[in-house]
């Protein structure tokens, strides 16, 4: 079983930190490490694969089994997008995340929101 992780890009914002790439000289200053957490937790047979969109594209033809994404509410829009194109495709994803457990309204459907405290990672969803 494969899973692929998505942290969306940030929008141009005080949260992106554009304004410090010069001096720094990195493409983004912070990492996704929820997505990191998740992974580490993540039980055998799973096999996982991490993507941020700040510092690469998405992969949407990406061969995975389910795809994972979660996201700040500054990258709810872009999340929104996302998940949405994986969706079109017929493809299981998971939002998960205090963005959508808070607002899951504004998912208009297109995920499944899931909440936790990473007990167990991935081994709760069934294939």
């Amino acid at each position: 079983m494969k899973v692929y992780l998505i942290n969306p890009r940030f929008q141009p914002t005080i949260w992106s930190f554009e304004g410090l790439q010069p001096l720094t000289g990195t493409c983004f200053s912070t990492t996704p490490l929820g997505l990191a957490t998740v992974a580490a937790l993540t039980p055998e047979p799973w096999e996982v694969e991490i993507a941020d969109e700040n510092v690469e594209e998405i992969d949407f033809d990406k061969d995975a089994d389910l795809i994972a994404l979660s996201a700040f509410n500054v990258q709810y829009h872009r999340a929104l997008e996302i998940i949405s194109e994986f969706k079109s495709a017929a493809r299981k994803s998971l939002w998960a995340g205090l963005t959508i457990v808070f607002f899951r309204k504004r998912s208009k459907g297109n995920a499944i929101s899931a909440c936790g405290r990473g007990r167990g990672g991935l081994a709760g969803i069934s294939s």
